[in-house]
């Protein structure tokens, strides 16, 4: 994948969003998916958009954000994969060590784009238990006009540092022709 933009998102996001200390949907826990883990107290998801500025704007406005996410977008998109966590440990100076590695895989499985050891949330204090929160930095790209159709796997491993906790996530994007 030639002229693949991978960018750093580093948006500082203050606002927790209310929820329970695990990942519940119309009030019964939701299971362990390719996407949103939870163990030991510590959960993550991973979640694909377009317009990271808008969706840390509205994170950041609203006390129960929507989160767009997309699972298709065409050549020449803008797109990030960042991801949400709730219930990060504290360390011995009281702060969270949350940080993870950003993995891009072509249909057949070759990584064209890696970001490691990136911020989700380290050296800050612990965000409310019953709060979700946006990780600090995200991997963003643009889909280059000529890249391949078929579905591009966003990969995310995810790391507590201080519950020693890690959880491996994924979501598939499927590049489209669109308009070309």
């Amino acid at each position: 994948m030639k002229n693949l933009i991978v960018l750093a998102c580093a948006i500082v996001v203050s606002i927790s969003t209310p929820s329970s200390a695990q990942w519940f949907h119309d009030g019964a826990p939701v299971p362990d998916s390719h996407w949103s883990k939870y163990k030991d107290g510590f959960g993550a998801a991973l979640f694909l958009t377009v317009g990271y500025e808008a969706v840390v704007e509205g994170w950041n406005s609203a006390p129960n954000p929507d989160l767009p996410t997309i699972e298709k977008a065409v050549r020449g998109t803008p797109v990030s994969a960042m991801v949400v966590f709730i219930g990060c440990a504290d360390g011995e100076a009281g702060t969270c060590a949350v940080r993870a590695d950003y993995r891009l895989r072509l249909p057949e499985g070759a990584v064209v784009a890696e970001m490691a050891d990136v911020e989700i949330w380290d050296q800050k204090g612990q965000p409310s238990a019953l709060a979700v929160e946006l990780g600090v930095e995200c991997m963003s790209l643009t889909i280059p006009p000529h890249a391949p159709l078929g579905k591009l796997r966003f990969e995310a491993t995810v790391r507590d540092r201080n519950a020693e906790v890690v959880l491996e996530l994924f979501q598939e994007l499927e590049i489209i022709a669109g308009g070309d």
